[in-house]
């Protein structure tokens, strides 16, 4: 996890895993490196009309 100095936002690895009989988790996928937000949907052509501007 990585923090930005500048807004706070958070930086980090996604990963999905998986609960198993044993009650331990287990990692079926994992992300290349880290994700950086996009907390305004600025890059999601799908959500330009949500901010109401």
């Amino acid at each position: 996890v990585t923090i930005d100095g500048d807004n706070h936002h958070i930086t980090k690895t996604a990963r999905v895993g998986e609960i198993r009989g044993d009650g331990l988790i287990y990692t079926v996928w994992e992300s290349d490196g880290a994700i950086e937000p996009d907390p305004y949907l600025e890059s999601y052509d799908w959500a330009s009309g949500l901010s109401g501007n």
